[in-house]
């Protein structure tokens, strides 16, 4: 994660939507409000749909107090969303997510589909590495969601990232990203604010690793600074 100190006055994290900077507002709102200084919204396109599903997913369960933590990652956040991957390299990239984010909770599936899983990820890892007719053919996902735990779902829905058209790839991907937060949640004992930021934390880089995507300069902060008249 970049380190940038936050400023005095920046608009707030809070959870939920906020409806302006003087409200507070998201982790993606923020990201939008670093982008143009202007917007403030949890929709932004300068932010990919994939990130945005985890952080408003992890903005909106960590605590309180937790939540300023996560504010250096809306820079890093800014400009993933812009010039999007068109086709197959954006059902590529969506796909990869999507199995990052199934990695990081396969402890979590149900013993007697951990097998299923792996084979439907090996298919779409697989898949991913050589996007052709041949290998998509084996990506199969076999049984209904009502037969699968929670983080069984997030396999499935690797492997229905794969889908050739790309609306269905990235809202696959993004309930991947949704799945795993929940799934994260739901069986944490303890730390579970800081197994949320690492996780996001992660998938950003992982972002980073398959796109070379720059993050923001600090500097960016100074600008966001000037627009609402705080200070560092």
């Amino acid at each position: 994660m970049t380190e940038i100190r936050i400023p005095a006055g920046l608009p707030l994290l809070r959870g939920g939507v906020g409806r302006n900077p003087e409200d507070g507002g998201c982790l993606v709102q923020l990201a939008s409000y670093l982008s143009d200084g202007v917007s403030w919204t949890d929709r932004t396109p300068c932010v990919h749909p994939v990130l945005a599903e985890a952080a408003i997913a992890v903005n909106d369960r960590v605590e309180d107090y937790y939540r300023p933590v996560l504010a250096p990652l809306a820079a890093e956040l800014v400009g993933t969303g812009t010039g999007q991957r068109p086709g197959k390299p954006g059902r590529v990239l969506n796909t990869r997510l999507a199995l990052w984010c199934a990695d990081r909770t396969a402890a979590l599936r149900t013993p007697r589909r951990r097998a299923h899983c792996a084979r439907l990820l090996a298919a779409a890892r697989a898949w991913a590495d050589c996007p052709c007719d041949a290998h998509w053919w084996q990506v199969r996902p076999g049984a209904g969601p009502d037969q699968w735990g929670p983080a069984d779902g997030i396999a499935l829905c690797a492997a229905q990232a794969t889908h050739a058209r790309r609306d269905p790839s990235v809202n696959a991907a993004r309930r991947a990203a949704r799945g795993a937060v929940f799934a994260l949640v739901n069986n944490a004992t303890v730390g579970v604010d800081q197994t949320l930021g690492d996780f996001l934390t992660g998938l950003v880089a992982e972002h980073r690793r398959l796109t070379g995507h720059t993050p923001q300069p600090a500097q960016r902060w100074d600008r966001a600074c000037e627009l609402i008249g705080a200070t560092r």
